[in-house]
């Protein structure tokens, strides 16, 4: 036979509050998350875009030499 529990308000009360407890720091934590990996994208792209041009610079510079050995 199943044993069912019945909770008292009380005790769902403290529950519940712990359940919310809970709740809001899992939130916290992934706002938290969400904003170093947002900042960490940001860095990120602002290297892609400094390697693009040293890459760029690079090309240039090698089509020059290159038309000058001709």
């Amino acid at each position: 036979m199943e044993k069912v529990f019945r909770a008292k308000g009380p005790e769902i009360t403290n529950k519940l509050g712990s359940l919310t407890g809970k709740m809001r720091q899992h939130r916290h934590a992934v706002s938290k998350t969400e904003a170093i990996l947002q900042r960490k994208v940001e860095r990120l792209r602002t290297l892609v875009a400094e390697v693009d041009k040293l890459f760029a610079d690079a090309q240039s510079e090698i089509d020059a030499e290159l038309a000058r050995s001709k």
